[in-house]
């Protein structure tokens, strides 16, 4: 594409509205054939398959127009097989200052954009587009989060019609991420044109700009365009030693303290003059530029894909061609539609007397009426009649016969065949079909043969998502720039709120870091069902073997159920095998209270020491040991039943109950004893003291009673 003469001398909005109008005269040009071709296809798909010349002529005839569709449920089979498939964005680290959490929280991030923007249906409406017209895409854009805020978040948009968005012609690559410039069209009537855009300079337009905007303005509506252009700034770029890792920085991000040049040059290991691609928003509609806009990261927010891509030479330079998967079915479903047509035309053809007679043969005409549908003896004719010479024939039956009807049907089903194999389907019969094999081998088999035939295409679609997945990661640093709680959700569809971008916590930072995008893919829903089925009645037989620890082989059960995904039930029997935490609180519970009564009797036992240093009370100290023991052994041997045992909610409820109340009584009745046992050992003493002191009261007396008689 060249510039008009003259280009270099405008300024300002006149500029970038010339510059405009040449690049969208340039890229409707070019993508003119190819949206004309999709056009065509999207009106094969949606029924109207006979040509138009062709159609009139015959509805003037008051001949039919069948259409035996055999596309539809062919194209269906594609587009839902990625519809069960979902694709998923990976996110890994390629450092500075990038870690395996922080990867981890972008990638949980997109999944959550992904989801409140409902991304699968602007994912399935851009597949499907692929795979009728050969083209189709969907749109990132930013929005507040709520009425009242300032925080943005990004959301994906589909793009509904695909003759719509005009990319770069010159853009090399198949995702065209090198596109340097996008138009994307809403046209809008004259009406509404003004109250959308009130503040418009331009609200009546003249001769002078139906001249300059030809392809822009009519008599009834406006055509406003999201321009979309990249510009780029040459900048001084630096790597540059921070707490984090070596960090590159443009000058602009720089701290405002940091002085590269002098001050801090042993924090700078290396610099280069770098180009920052700057992305432009334009709102305009080919005579004025209505809304300008910036556009945080490097890329415009379009993601674009094309079906299988040609580049074709027909004497005046190869030309870019793009064959959707119904382009070649088309002429195949004519052939069906002529051919269903043709038999329609032909039974309408068939005469609806069934016997053949001369006027006047037959006798008692009322039975020749009623011989089609009621039972007669007897059919008479007259074989002479005045005025006839000879013998009349007798009346005869129309053949229905006549017809070509399985030669009809040879020729449809070679057209269906020839429909499906111009999708991408396996017309013709393996061996396996052949000998009507259903194993599952034979069947995966059959599946991959009609999956290899439209594999460009899902290949194509998850080079879009990738990209989309790397655009939305390089707009994260821009958009989730502060401090703020976001909504992230796992790989495991789990949601869960975060704060992001906390001072001092570099795991939660969603600005540093450079970070890499891939794309994952899941299995079909089918074969996930399937291999569940087979694992499940693999495990289950031998679960005894595999696992002898019974609370494990519980768990163990509880997510074979769960993958079966059989509903309510399913979460019963799962409860029931594996209960969440009550058993673990209880058993905590009783841990807990055990310890509180091990502290008292701790304390029981040093008292007793201290007051029971003789051997009777040593004797009672050890029985005391042996009911302690025999209590703990009795509450590990409690634990060890709930553990194994308390499969089922009530009984478990109830051994934990009769256990804390055993536990109690226990503890009371061995802390009775314990006491009884010190007030008796403490009464003997004091008895054993008292008579011991009365025996030496009783001595002394004695003695004193000796001494006073010698």
């Amino acid at each position: 594409m060249t510039d008009e003469a003259g280009y270099e001398y405008l300024t300002g909005d006149d500029k970038i509205l010339y510059r405009i109008r040449n690049r969208f005269d340039y890229a409707k040009e070019y993508w003119r054939e190819i949206y004309e071709s999709g056009k065509e296809c999207t009106k094969f798909v949606a029924l109207d398959q006979w040509e138009s010349p062709e159609q009139r002529a015959r509805h003037d005839a008051m001949r039919p127009c069948l259409v035996m569709d055999e596309i539809n449920q062919n194209l269906n089979q594609v587009i839902n097989s990625v519809r069960q498939n979902k694709r998923a964005v990976r996110v890994v680290p390629r450092g500075f200052g990038a870690n395996d959490k922080t990867a981890e929280m972008r990638g949980d991030l997109i999944r959550e954009i992904e989801y409140k923007s409902h991304a699968q249906a602007a994912y399935i409406t851009a597949f499907q587009s692929l795979c009728i017209t050969g083209y189709g895409g969907w749109i990132q854009r930013r929005k507040y989060v709520s009425e009242k805020g300032f925080d943005q978040e990004i959301v994906i948009d589909r793009i509904q019609n695909a003759e719509s968005s005009y990319p770069d012609p010159d853009a090399k690559r198949a995702d065209f991420s090198d596109a340097q410039w996008w138009f994307l069209l809403d046209l809008i009537p004259r009406r509404e044109y003004k109250e959308r855009f009130p503040k418009a300079k331009i609200l009546d337009f003249d001769e002078r700009h139906y001249q300059i905007a030809a392809n822009w303005i009519t008599e009834q509506t406006i055509q406003v365009a999201e321009y979309w252009e990249l510009q780029k700034e040459k900048r001084m770029l630096y790597l540059v030693k921070t707490p984090t890792g070596l960090m590159p920085m443009f000058k602009d991000e720089l701290p405002k303290d940091f002085d590269p040049e002098t001050k801090h040059r042993e924090l700078v290991k290396a610099e280069r003059e770098s180009e920052k691609i700057v992305v432009k928003q334009f709102i305009t509609n080919g005579v004025e530029i209505l809304e300008e806009n910036d556009e945080p990261g490097k890329y415009i927010p379009i993601i674009w894909g094309t079906a299988k891509e040609l580049y074709v030479d027909d004497g005046g330079g190869a030309k870019r061609v793009l064959l959707s998967l119904v382009r070649g079915a088309m002429d195949p479903q004519r052939m069906l539609n002529y051919y269903a047509t043709s038999a329609a035309e032909m039974v309408g053809m068939m005469p609806k007397v069934p016997w053949l007679a001369v006027a006047g043969q037959l006798v008692n005409p009322q039975n020749w009426q009623l011989a089609n549908t009621t039972p007669i003896t007897v059919l008479e004719w007259k074989a002479k009649m005045d005025g006839i010479d000879g013998l009349l024939p007798q009346p005869t039956r129309v053949p229905l016969d006549a017809l070509p009807v399985e030669k009809m049907e040879i020729g449809k089903e070679s057209c269906r065949r020839s429909i499906q194999a111009a999708l991408g389907m396996n017309p013709l019969p393996t061996n396996a079909q052949k000998i009507n094999d259903k194993s599952g081998v034979a069947l995966k088999q059959i599946d991959d043969e009609e999956d290899r035939g439209t594999f460009h295409l899902v290949d194509n679609f998850e080079m879009m998502i990738e990209h989309s997945g790397r655009v939305i990661n390089d707009k994260i640093p821009y958009i989730y720039d502060a401090q703020r709680t976001i909504g992230l959700r796992n790989g495991k569809e789990e949601h869960r709120t975060q704060e992001i971008n906390v001072e001092g916590q570099p795991d939660t930072s969603l600005t540093v870091g450079d970070h890499e995008v891939t794309i994952t893919t899941g299995p079909s829903f089918q074969s996930e069902r399937e291999q569940a089925n087979e694992f499940v009645k693999t495990v289950i037989p031998q679960i005894e073997n595999i696992i002898q620890d019974p609370p494990t082989r519980s768990k163990l059960l509880a997510l074979l159920v769960k993958m079966q995904n059989i509903g309510p039930i399913g979460d019963e029997i799962v409860d029931l095998l594996n209960p969440e935490n009550d058993q673990a609180a209880a058993i905590q519970k009783l841990q807990t209270d055990l310890s509180t009564a091990n502290q008292m009797i701790v304390g029981l036992k040093t008292e007793n020491d201290q007051l029971y240093a003789e051997k009777k009370g040593q004797i009672v100290q050890k029985e005391y040991e042996v009911k302690m023991k025999q209590m703990d052994n009795e509450t590990k041997l409690a634990v060890a039943e709930i553990t194994t045992k308390a499969q089922i909610g009530h009984e478990r409820d109830t051994l934990v109950a009769d256990l804390m109340s055993k536990l109690q009584i226990q503890m009371r009745e061995q802390i009775h004893e314990m006491l009884m046992a010190q007030m008796q050992q403490q009464h003997d003493k004091a008895i054993a003291d008292s008579q011991a002191a009365n025996q030496s009261a009783l001595s002394a007396q004695e003695a004193q009673q000796g001494a006073a008689a010698q």
